[in-house]
């Protein structure tokens, strides 16, 4: 029993670590906002808008065909000003997009996590690598405080922790699902990578801010808002999660996960997706 309890303590440690997806964040220099609705923030400037413009370009009178475009983008600029809460729909339908462009991720992580009534902050760093083929499958590989390795495939999840003695090394085995469960809603909104459609269908728009580089969006779940608060920080050229931030206020905690390397829809080592604990260890299902 000792042996299984301190397994599945190993589990919790890993839980703020395996489910947080986010990164840098360098926005100084931001411009202030200047339409307020709803909680949603816009400098008018500043917004982006995403679909192409539908003119066809001319070979004969490219001069004519920039002169439209401008004028289209102009209109749909001063529309979501005007109307902040079509600019979130907006912003929202092509964020959701990634669903179907995101194949592969890694990223180098550094990781805090703030527990702000004991002043007390956990740090953490590794890799983490997602691939979406005929499954979804998620490797996250911690480097400090101490090793630890997490592969799943939303089905079985496998937590490994070696040791230079390899006796003295542990793992455990449990399903999806049941490892979810024990974690809470939020972390489902920081983990499901390629499944973006489905964490807004889940949470409410509480607000949204426009930056010079960044579009920060707030969620809270729908069945209950003041649970917790998961704002993303996506880049403004092109609405990819750039920083994940989880507020919990009941337990006043926070969880913000830095990346330092990114790399989408790029190459991954081949077997690296491949849980690989050695023969020697014994994996203990929970």
């Amino acid at each position: 029993m000792k042996t299984k309890n301190k397994l599945y303590s190993l589990v919790t440690t890993l839980t703020l670590l395996g489910v947080s997806v986010a990164f840098s964040l360098n926005n100084a220099n931001a411009q202030s906002a200047s339409d307020k609705e709803d909680g949603i923030k816009l400098n008018c400037n500043l917004i982006k808008v995403y679909k192409q413009c539908p003119h066809k370009e001319s070979e004969t009178n490219k001069e004519a065909y920039e002169a439209k475009c401008k004028s289209w983008f102009v209109k749909q600029r001063d529309k979501f000003c005007k109307n902040p809460t079509t600019f979130a729909k907006h912003v929202t339908d092509e964020f959701s997009k990634w669903d179907e462009k995101l194949k592969t991720l890694s990223f180098d992580f550094n990781q805090s996590i703030l527990f702000i009534s004991a002043d007390i902050t956990q740090k953490a760093t590794g890799t983490l690598y997602y691939e979406k083929g005929n499954k979804q499958r998620l490797r996250l590989e911690q480097k400090t405080p101490e090793k630890q390795i997490i592969w799943t495939d939303k089905k079985d999840i496998y937590i490994y922790q070696p040791k230079e003695n390899i006796k003295e090394s542990q793992a455990i085995h449990t399903m999806w699902d049941s490892w979810l469960t024990h974690q809470g809603a939020g972390y489902l909104g920081i983990m499901d990578f390629g499944n973006y459609s489905q964490v807004l269908q889940k949470h409410a728009v509480t607000d949204i801010e426009l930056t010079q580089d960044l579009t920060r969006l707030t969620l809270s779940p729908k069945l209950n808002l003041s649970e917790y608060k998961l704002t993303l920080f996506l880049r403004t050229e092109d609405l990819f999660p750039v920083k994940i931030r989880l507020i919990f206020e009941d337990v006043d905690s926070t969880v913000t996960l830095n990346l330092e390397t990114l790399n989408i829809n790029g190459k991954l080592v081949k077997g690296i997706m491949e849980v690989d604990i050695p023969k020697k260890v014994t994996i203990l299902d929970l």
